[in-house]
């Protein structure tokens, strides 16, 4: 099991265990409401229908293991989308010196030697043989992307 699979059983497992009184894997409007009330929640009412406004989207007003799993991956897919986002920003001020979205190798190489890297050529072949996947000599957004989207689902592997 992957660790994103861990972690998403337990969000779904915290929600049923935070909300499923009855323990049968379905977390009705009710269960909520009660369970907020018994946190202190000043209007559990309010609070329960914004959860099953968010969460039972097939109106069957109960709320299933699909439903919340699909939840936890889309609030998961957008903070995903942020960090790829600002990572692409990051690379860019960092690499892109004409502004024009790619790094070439002349803009990477100068990064490496202001920085006092002893070789900057070995430092840049490096980084293109990571990016540059179609082999154009400049690194593009798609390809920094793609890196950056495998870096996260897979773990610091570059």
């Amino acid at each position: 099991m992957s660790t994103f699979e861990k972690e998403l059983n337990n969000h779904v497992s915290n929600f049923l265990k935070l909300y499923d009184a009855n323990g049968d894997g379905k977390v009705t409007f009710e269960e909520v409401e009660s369970s907020l009330k018994k946190q202190g929640s000043k209007n559990p009412t309010r609070v329960a229908k914004s959860i099953f406004k968010l969460i039972d989207k097939d109106g069957s007003n109960e709320i299933d293991v699909n439903e919340i799993k699909k939840h936890v991956m889309k609030l998961n897919q957008e903070k995903l989308e942020a960090d790829i986002k600002a990572d692409l920003e990051d690379f860019l001020k960092m690499y892109d010196s004409d502004g024009d979205k790619e790094v070439t190798f002349d803009e990477a190489y100068q990064v490496y030697e202001n920085c006092g890297i002893k070789n900057p050529d070995r430092e840049t072949m490096a980084l293109f043989s990571i990016f540059d996947k179609d082999k154009s000599s400049t690194i593009s957004i798609d390809e920094i992307k793609k890196i950056l989207i495998s870096k996260k689902f897979l773990g610091p592997q570059i």
